[in-house]
């Protein structure tokens, strides 16, 4: 009796040791995981919420930085954010919700649940929608362009008389990928179509009410309160922050609000279904096929991918001072979220960081840093990109080397090969060819993306020579005017909420500098070699076309 007690006693003394271990393992990641985040973990800043996830349970929690710097309010595990487009898989999960209810098919065409969609001569499907297949240009681009701003009232009635203007499509459905908040907004009308409670009914009684998750909502409304909401934030050029105001009132692509405790029942649904079953979760991260049969790494709202050998499934959010992202290793169930409040912080990348503490072990080396490579290495690489979206890609090599879009901050790349490079935190490839007789070109493969651009030499043109593109320019699609003028030797594109400078980028062909949305503008001529026209294109919305108008007003 003496001897089973004391076995018992030996027993219980290894599995509290075995517990204490572990338990100090994850305590011992906290000041590592802190370190990170100590820039933003100030009484004068705004900040994140971070939540860590491994095998069901919440490993590491906390707040860094402000809520609300008016009034002195903290971050907390409780607190609530916008998530942006961390959203669209809850848009998603409750359409499938109805097509595996028997009410919906994925190959609808969109037509038949929302009539006033335009008739494009092509069927556009469910599915389309969904994956970012549709064609369809994206709203948020043509608000941009016709004048909106972020802080701007914008309802859903609003982005639906824009798209019913709307004469062409980007391509044809199922043909390529292009990110499209459009898709969603009508997701959301198809989800009360059929369901007759609008997405925010919807998403309560299906998804949330029945996960507990009592501080979620999406926000159809911009007058709608809702408690323990975090403000946003920008930071100022001299220093300082000040406030970043969100007035759209859309729910589908985005505005879902919650907080990372909320996320982190969401999150252990996907291996322990309480809402749903397992046939939905699978075809909510079932990767997309474009017509061709290539696969795409989008499913239903997740970006399906590989960090260093391990799988993924993540989102990441933007809404003006708002920043988000769920990442997910399906196969080490663990789980990051972290949830921000000021523009300039980069969740998708400190998640990976975050990753990088916990699953050390298991992940692959890095890809080794920037290093400084010959010139004579670079110099037939550097340059600029164009691309047929509108996309324009910087391959900047001053000993090393680095791409910036748009114009954008430049990011570091790492050469994989002798015409390979790769960007180590989103993992996007940059291939260069040189066909004989022809200019540089370059295939950039990036998340949910692959095209191949051709290098452009900017041509310089005096005054006189830009005095030609002036004049004032009216798009119908957009219902909105833009006046070119020349002022201090450039070309100025004036709209009546602001002004772009127009660069020179080829023959009848110009891009915008840091700040705007759109990439570029060709100038159309008839047969007479007279301008007519421009169109405008982004990434994101494709050939938008301007007519040049008999008056003299301008904007």
């Amino acid at each position: 009796m003496a001897a089973l007690s004391f076995r018992l006693l030996i027993g219980l003394l290894c599995l509290l040791m075995s517990i204490r271990h572990t338990s100090a393992q994850e305590r011992d990641l906290s000041p590592a995981v802190d370190k990170l985040f100590a820039p933003w973990a100030r009484d004068v800043s705004p900040g994140c919420a971070l939540a860590v996830i491994r095998d069901g349970e919440i490993v590491h929690q906390r707040g860094y930085g402000m809520a609300d710097l008016e009034n002195s309010i903290p971050i907390r595990s409780e607190t609530v954010f916008n998530i942006a487009s961390v959203s669209k898989q809850f848009t998603v999960f409750l359409i499938l919700l109805l097509v595996h209810a028997g009410l919906l098919s994925l190959d609808d065409d969109v037509r038949r649940h929302v009539p006033d969609l335009p008739d494009f001569g092509k069927v556009i499907t469910v599915r389309h929608l969904i994956h970012h297949t549709s064609g369809l240009r994206e709203d948020w681009s043509m608000l941009t362009l016709s004048g909106w701003r972020t802080e701007d009232v914008i309802t859903r009635d609003d982005v639906f008389r824009l798209i019913r203007r709307q004469k062409t499509l980007n391509f044809r459905p199922g043909d390529d990928y292009s990110y499209c908040n459009t898709g969603y907004h009508l997701l959301a009308q198809i989800v009360q179509k059929i369901s007759g409670q609008s997405l925010r009914q919807y998403g309560e009684t299906q998804i949330f009410r029945p996960l507990g998750m009592t501080q979620t909502v999406f926000q159809d409304d911009y007058r709608q309160t809702i408690k323990g909401r975090s403000s946003s934030y920008a930071q100022k050029k001299g220093g300082g922050f000040e406030r970043f105001l969100y007035g759209a009132g859309r729910a589908g692509p985005g505005n879902l609000h919650t907080s990372i405790l909320d996320l982190a029942k969401w999150d252990q649904n996907f291996y322990t279904p309480k809402v749903g079953n397992a046939k939905v979760l699978d075809d909510l991260q079932r990767k997309a096929r474009l017509n061709g049969g290539k696969e795409i790494d989008y499913a239903g709202g997740l970006r399906l991918g590989v960090y260093r050998g391990l799988p993924t499934v993540e989102h990441s959010g933007v809404a003006a001072g708002y920043r988000s992202v769920l990442l997910r290793f399906p196969e080490q169930k663990f789980s990051v979220i972290i949830l921000a409040n000021v523009s300039s912080f980069k969740p998708a990348i400190m998640a990976r960081q975050v990753a990088d503490l916990y699953l050390k072990e298991q992940l692959q080396p890095r890809p080794p840093a920037n290093m400084p490579l010959p010139e004579e290495i670079l110099k037939d690489f550097a340059g600029e990109y164009r691309f047929a979206s509108g996309l324009l890609l910087s391959f900047v090599a001053d000993g090393y080397a680095f791409f910036q879009e748009n114009d954008a901050v430049r990011l570091p790349l790492t050469r994989m090969g002798k015409s390979e490079f790769v960007e180590r935190e989103s993992g996007a490839h940059f291939v260069f060819s040189k066909p004989d007789g022809a200019p540089m070109a370059l295939c950039y493969i990036g998340v949910g993306l692959d095209q191949s651009g051709g290098k452009v030499e900017r041509p310089k043109l005096s005054a006189d020579q830009l005095g030609e593109f002036t004049g004032t320019f009216f798009s119908p699609e957009l219902d909105t005017l833009y006046a070119a003028r020349v002022r201090d030797g450039k070309l100025v594109l004036r709209h009546r909420k602001g002004e772009f400078e127009l660069r020179p980028l080829a023959a009848d062909e110009f891009s915008t500098p840091p700040g705007s949305l759109f990439a570029t503008l060709r100038y159309v001529r008839n047969d007479r070699g007279e301008i007519v026209g421009f169109t405008v294109s982004t990434p994101r919305a494709w050939h938008i076309r301007f007519a040049k108008a008999a008056i003299l007003e301008t904007p």
